[in-house]
């Protein structure tokens, strides 16, 4: 009797296991394929063929009150899109359900948001979760370090646990990163600023890098004055990573080339100070002050073996409120009031300056295929061809209660963070340089109370 008791409970609780399993929902969502071409490495939004990685909305980290909550804004998603790039929504207008899913329910639209996919894995960060312990930060009552950045990485079909490859010492707002990757090796480089590092620690001011696979933190310069990461954009990024630190006995700037894959590292005496500004085309453009004058030039020497040569490609650019490089490197732009000069083909005998003025104001954002991208007083999204002979302003559209400080310009698509009811979501915009209004459109999912009136669209449990 007690063995056919034995037997029977057995029997039952397979059958139950079976039915359990059996009636499960099962996901069809099919993932991307890592051999797929991946696009836009670094942002808000990385693609990978015809999928797209996001962040669904932005949350300061400062603004957590739960230690590893699960996030909805803030979240990290994958999104199918159509054969036409456009997202899949529904009758509302929305994102269809069948066609995303969530990554990840860490906050990882934050102020540390960059999103990377090399190989298998999506690279992404998110707010330390720990209790500060003996660390050098500010006492928030619980010492809790919700300002220094967990780095992660999660397999891009999302199955595995996330790994976590390095904490950093500092806080969000004195942390700069990005990702390597060559010949399948991947490395994380971070600089960490200020003198908020650990305790009993004098690294400060730290240049540091990560082996992605097995979790090897290593040390490359210590108070280091400026360092420049090149993106995806630029040939050989990897080798080409610059950085700046002072020989105090002997009165001398030292500018280092650094391969973060290899750990090679190539060391220049200037006898000036110099500034870190761009990296493009094989010349590494910086900033000194001049001989004489007290202005400044902007200067570009050329990367091959070394670092050679110091020529002037814009005097006193110190005139200029800001100044940047298109990502092809064939344009120089200054910004000065409302005016913008722009120099195309800046290193021709026959470039001619060409000189645009918006009344209505310039406020940077970025650059899109041959296009410079802009806002201005009145939250217009604009464009301008640095290519064209006579120089055109193209109105995008018209943009409220958007985000000012985190944009990214993602090969035809601009994306930013804009509030809507309570919280900020990630949007996106079609750029184009005709002189047509487009409408933005909400990347991602809504809180039930968020949802405007007019759609009903509701979260999933």
């Amino acid at each position: 009797m007690k063995r056919f008791a034995k037997f029977l409970i057995c029997f039952i609780l397979c059958v139950f296991a079976f039915g359990a399993v059996g009636c499960s929902k099962k996901d069809n969502f099919v993932y991307p394929s890592s051999n797929a071409t991946t696009y836009s490495n670094g942002g808000l939004v990385v693609q990978k063929g015809e999928y797209i990685y996001f962040v669904n909305g932005y949350q300061s980290a400062n603004d957590m009150v739960k230690k590893n909550d699960k996030y909805v804004v803030g979240a990290l998603m994958v999104a199918k899109l159509d054969a036409g790039g456009n997202l899949v929504q529904n009758s509302e207008g929305l994102l269809n359900d069948d066609y995303y899913r969530t990554i990840s329910s860490k906050l990882c639209g934050f102020e540390a948001t960059n999103l990377y996919i090399f190989g298998d894995y999506l690279y992404f960060a998110s707010p330390n979760q720990e209790n500060e312990a003996d660390r050098n930060v500010a006492d928030d009552g619980e010492k809790w370090a919700k300002t220094r950045v967990d780095f992660y990485r999660i397999k891009l079909n999302n199955s595995g646990k996330v790994e976590k490859l390095y904490t950093s010492e500092v806080s969000n707002s004195n942390l700069k990163y990005a990702y390597y990757c060559y010949n399948n090796e991947t490395y994380l480089l971070a600089y960490e600023g200020g003198d908020s590092i650990e305790v009993n620690n004098d690294d400060n001011n730290r240049l540091l890098r990560v082996n992605a696979s097995n979790k090897n933190e290593e040390t490359i310069a210590t108070d280091v004055t400026d360092v420049l990461m090149p993106d995806e954009n630029v040939t050989n990024a990897h080798e080409n990573i610059f950085y700046t630190t002072k020989d105090s006995e002997n009165n001398k700037f030292l500018l280092n080339r650094y391969n973060v894959i290899t750990g090679e590292n190539e060391e220049f005496e200037f006898e000036k100070e110099i500034t870190l500004k761009f990296v493009s085309n094989g010349y590494l453009f910086y900033t000194q002050s001049q001989q004489h004058g007290g202005g400044t030039n902007l200067m570009y020497s050329k990367v091959d073996s070394s670092v050679s040569g110091a020529i002037e490609c814009w005097n006193n650019i110190q005139i200029k409120e800001k100044y940047y490089l298109s990502q092809d490197g064939d344009a120089l732009i200054g910004i000065s009031g409302n005016k913008i000069e722009i120099k195309w083909k800046w290193w021709t005998n026959d470039c001619v300056s060409k000189t645009i003025e918006d009344t209505d104001g310039f406020n940077f954002i970025g650059f899109s295929n041959c296009s410079l991208v802009y806002y201005d007083g009145n939250n217009y999204i604009k464009t301008i061809d640095y290519t064209a002979s006579n120089l055109e302003i193209a109105k995008i559209a018209k943009v409220e209660d958007f985000n000012t400080t985190y944009f990214d310009c993602n090969w035809d698509y601009l994306y930013y963070y804009k509030t809507v009811g309570s919280n900020s979501y990630l949007f996106r915009l079609r750029l184009n340089n005709n002189l047509e209004m487009v409408e933005d459109e909400m990347v991602g999912k809504y809180l039930d109370a968020d949802i405007p009136s007019n759609e009903t669209n509701k979260e999933e449990e």
